[in-house]
């Protein structure tokens, strides 16, 4: 019944997608802090962490907002 379903609006999206990102970029930092000497053992094990995170996170970020920008 759509009557008992709180309205589910614009602010309780964006403060879905904040507590949702919150707890990724936590987990990420936890990774990295556990892994803090894998990554910087080598600038290449460092260049493959940065690019893991611009090839699997902030692309994909980018790849929604167009996406949205374009529907």
């Amino acid at each position: 019944d759509p009557t008992s379903c709180p309205e589910y609006g614009i602010p309780e999206l964006v403060s879905e997608i904040q507590v949702n990102a919150e707890a990724y970029i936590r987990q990420i930092r936890r990774t990295a802090e556990i892994r803090k000497d894998v990554i910087s053992e080598s600038g290449e094990s460092k260049k493959a962490f940065i690019d893991a995170l611009s090839n699997f996170v902030v692309a994909e970020i980018i790849k929604i907002m167009e996406e949205i920008t374009n529907a």
